[in-house]
């Protein structure tokens, strides 16, 4: 028997009520205002759980295998064991009142316990993470579910507000297979749950777990009923069959709201190189899924009225467009951000966006006065952060801001250090992190962090503004071949993409082929004619590192003017 069993069994006399609020970053404290801090991820975890559960209370084998479920159950037990004794100790002589623990179910007492808040106060268990597979199903699943499923709440909450649902919400089915070979039939359940995985390390969707998406997949025969069980904007289908001894997926991916069909793909690839690497077919069909979504908003908005048009086909529509290559589709994106703020005021994922638009806007050369668009970024930057400090996204937006337009890289270092705490598999952290050691000339940490970025999502549809990133993070390791390739392929979808152009000449030049650098100067000069190395200088934020200096330098070899 644990050892913290049987102290449970007698109640304190004590009138004491602990408030929880599980929407927006997870918050506990008495009613007298004292906050409980100091509780890991894996402790306030627990607690979230046991508050969904029926009557609050769960076996100890559900919460091992959600929360500790990648070790065996001994270790799982002990694991178990610990959290709750840490929570003891945290609680400390009111722990009894709060929790019931028996040999085989641990428990909340639910007339201790007063649920805060509502989905107006942001996303549920916003920036929680914990790398368990268990909990991330029952996170998404959290998130996506109907009213009914957190009706517990509802008694809490009669007159909240319905969420403002800030991402596309996207079910993956499993592959219907085909006539393959014992052994083979499980490959479509399986890519369907690594296709899950990939496009959650995506960020900009909301992916219903695996487990839902087979249970849905076994009884809903069309869009409208998958859209109705599921509640979601998106889904994903497709087949697996063998044709020439190899498989051969046909993946489709559909818009439930308007009965369209948006992207389909077949892929003939033998079974070993299904899985193979992260950059493999997963990623390749994730980018395409994630492309399809974030192009369609575009046209949508060109014909409907802001108010007509769903909350997260405006954030996807605004994301899109401030990655386009002109300034009109560009400017397009600032209608959609403004409305979705105003929308939901208390998310601070709108301001994040808005922060690297003002940044863009900016470095496109299309602002009239940068100074008051660097203002307005920083802004932006605070007013997500005081609604959550722990957005990862807004953190890696700060990060970014205090590199590029301030040029105070310490305070940068820590902005990226607290988002990549929050979340370590951001490709966009990674690549401004990257930036950050770019411009600290330290090559071998930005050339590691552009490449982890380019793992983690080898397919995005904004290729080209990374590529332009990440050919300098190789501009500063020397490695000028790989440079300019990178640029190439930022300009090849984006042809005046300022800043991979200058990366370009930057690469032949110190790579020696000179004459190939004069070509793209005069390139540059026809797109941008004002520019000269005086005023690239003057205005690059790695001016006092020695970094913009050498790249000046190039620049005026290539034939850029220097006044």
């Amino acid at each position: 028997m644990d050892w913290e069993i049987g102290k449970s069994d007698v109640v304190p006399n004590v009138q004491i009520v602990l408030e929880i609020s599980l929407y927006g970053p997870m918050r506990l404290r008495w009613t007298s205002g004292d906050e409980v801090e100091g509780l890991g991820s894996k402790q306030l975890a627990l607690i979230a759980m046991l508050t969904q559960a029926p009557e609050m209370s769960r076996s100890r084998a559900w919460l091992i295998s959600n929360l500790w479920g990648r070790v065996d159950q001994r270790l799982g037990r002990s694991s178990l064991r610990q959290a709750l004794s840490t929570l003891r100790q945290k609680f400390g002589p009111d722990f009894d009142a709060i929790f019931d623990l028996k040999t085989d179910r641990v428990s909340l007492r639910p007339d201790v316990i007063r649920l805060q808040g509502g989905p107006e106060d942001g996303d549920f268990l916003e920036g929680m993470d914990v790398a368990e597979e268990g909990f991330e199903d029952w996170l998404r699943d959290q998130r996506n579910a109907p009213p009914p499923a957190k009706a517990i709440l509802a008694e809490v909450e009669p007159e909240a507000p319905a969420a403002t649902a800030l991402h596309p919400r996207i079910a993956v089915l499993p592959l219907a297979a085909f006539g393959l070979s014992e052994g083979l039939d499980g490959i479509g359940d399986f890519f369907a749950q690594e296709l899950i995985r990939a496009l959650s390390r995506l960020h900009l969707l909301d992916v219903i777990s695996h487990l839902s998406s087979r249970v849905v997949a076994a009884e809903a025969v069309d869009l409208p009923q998958i859209r109705q069980r599921l509640s979601v904007d998106y889904v994903v289908t497709g087949t697996v069959r063998s044709v020439g001894g190899r498989p051969l997926l046909t993946i489709d991916c559909h818009d439930c709201e308007h009965g369209t069909h948006l992207w389909d793909g077949r892929f003939s690839i033998p079974e070993d190189a299904l899985f193979d690497s992260e950059d493999g077919l997963v990623s390749e069909v994730a980018g395409e899924v994630l492309r399809s979504i974030l192009t369609q908003p575009i046209q949508l908005g060109g014909h409907r009225p802001l108010p007509d048009v769903a909350t997260h086909r405006l954030l996807m529509s605004g994301i899109s467009l401030m990655y386009s290559v002109g300034e009109r589709q560009f400017a397009q994106a600032q209608d959609r951000l403004t409305e979705v703020a105003r929308r939901a005021p208390r998310h601070s994922i709108p301001h994040a966006w808005f922060a690297q638009w003002r940044l863009l806007k900016i470095y496109q050369g299309w602002s009239d006065d940068p100074d008051a668009d660097r203002h307005l970024a920083e802004d932006h930057i605070a007013r997500g952060l005081d609604l959550n400090p722990n957005c990862a996204l807004t953190l890696a937006m700060d990060g970014n801001v205090k590199t590029v337009l301030n040029a105070d890289f310490t305070s940068a270092a820590e902005s990226f250090s607290a988002a990549l705490a929050v979340n370590n598999s951001s490709a966009l952290t990674s690549t401004f992190k990257s930036v950050l050691h770019t411009f600290l000339g330290e090559g071998d940490k930005a050339v590691s962090l552009a490449e982890r970025s380019m793992i983690l999502s080898p397919y995005d549809p904004r290729s080209h503004f990374f590529d332009a990133l990440h050919s300098a993070a190789f501009l500063v390791e020397g490695n000028y071949d790989r440079a300019v390739e990178l640029a190439d392929a930022s300009l090849k979808l984006s042809p005046h993409h300022i800043s991979a152009l200058r990366s370009k000449i930057i690469g032949l030049s110190l790579g020696g082929q000179r004459d190939a650098a004069q070509v793209a100067a005069a390139e540059l000069m026809r797109i941008a004619p004002g520019t000269t190395v005086a005023g690239y200088l003057a205005a690059h934020p790695a001016k006092e590192t020695g970094v913009a200096g050498t790249w000046a330098e190039a620049l005026g070899n290539a034939g850029v003017p220097p006044n």
